[in-house]
């Protein structure tokens, strides 16, 4: 998989090189961020659904899990639960959740956070999946796209995963 990340690293560098205001370049040079954030703070500001300011600098001094979805991805208010459920367990020991939605429309996304009931901090901008600021600064392609973020503020893993393992690198990271 690293082979192909640093190829696809060449390919959307130079996209966003050779196209910088389109927006597929600027969302390449988002790809270009995830593929190498590792290590280096989380950065991200936009509004929540309710209308307010955001930055992910707020939140140092917690673990986050930054979980981008769209109403239309497989099972988004399942995981949207499942994803509550981690926070009541962890969410004492200092984990919190910031839920990016890439639809369309502001009102799906609020009709999926009420039926899941998730607590959390939840963003949304116009555009879904190919235009908003909010995917385009990471380069998200795809739904679900979770990053982990350890309470220095840095990127621990650009493209965790749900699954067995998941619930123990969240035990890790509220360490």
């Amino acid at each position: 998989v690293k082979d192909g990340e640093a190829k696809a690293k060449e390919w959307y560098s130079r996209l966003a090189k050779d196209h910088p205001n389109h927006p597929y370049g600027v969302k390449a040079q988002g790809a270009v961020k995830r593929l190498t954030c590792e290590g280096q703070p989380f950065t991200l500001t936009g509004r929540t659904l309710d209308g307010k300011d955001f930055s992910a600098a707020q939140l140092n001094g917690e673990a986050v899990i930054v979980y981008y979805w769209a109403s239309w991805g497989r099972d988004a208010v399942n995981e949207l639960k499942a994803l509550g459920e981690l926070i009541k367990t962890y969410g004492p020991k200092g984990l919190e959740l910031v839920t990016i939605s890439l639809d369309d429309d502001p009102a799906k996304a609020v009709q999926a956070i009420n039926a899941s009931q998730v607590p959390g901090t939840h963003l949304h901008q116009p555009g879904g999946l190919d235009r908003s600021p909010l995917g385009a600064a990471y380069g998200i392609q795809m739904v679900p796209h979770i990053f982990l973020v350890g309470k220095d503020g840095k990127v621990v893993e650009n493209n965790a995963q749900t699954g067995p393992n998941f619930k123990d690198q969240i035990e890790k990271l509220v360490k």
